[in-house]
């Protein structure tokens, strides 16, 4: 019998802003079994880290991917659900996304799961090419924004 922990992949990824509003986005490296290229929000996975709070590891995650040191909300505003194939075998996967902000860190990837991480303003972040999950994530994010603004 499956448990649901070992027929989905629990996946945290962080929205993190710095003070110039820009969005941290890392890239996909070839070492990952799937989505190798895209641009996503960084994090990963909670199954790894069962002893950790969702939040906990959200920003493990960002610190190893990433070297940033960020604050995460503890409010998810987008969660995605879908299925892919991770080195052969079919999976669920659901993704959710809360907001932080940039505490201190360069920039600098981890050279593993991420080859490139990047701040831009969010009307830039869309001409990326992006995971399914963050293209809709970065859809919310920047119509919640718009209607602040407004």
């Amino acid at each position: 019998m499956r448990t649901l922990g070992e027929e989905y992949i629990f996946v945290v990824r962080g929205i993190i802003a710095n003070k110039a509003g820009e969005l941290l986005l890392a890239r996909r490296s070839i070492e990952n079994s799937y989505d190798v290229g895209l641009w996503e929000f960084p994090g990963g996975k909670t199954n790894d880290k069962p002893k950790l709070s969702p939040i906990e590891v959200l920003e493990e995650e960002i610190r190893e991917e990433s070297g940033i040191e960020a604050s995460v909300g503890h409010t998810a505003l987008y969660c995605h659900t879908d299925r892919f194939k991770d080195n052969g075998s079919r999976k669920g996967r659901v993704t959710s996304f809360s907001a932080g902000i940039a505490l201190s860190g360069l920039a600098v990837p981890d050279g593993k799961e991420v080859s490139e991480v990047a701040w831009l303003p969010p009307e830039q972040v869309a001409n990326l090419e992006l995971t399914p999950a963050t293209r809709a994530a970065l859809e919310i994010y920047t119509a919640g924004r718009s209607e602040i603004a407004a």
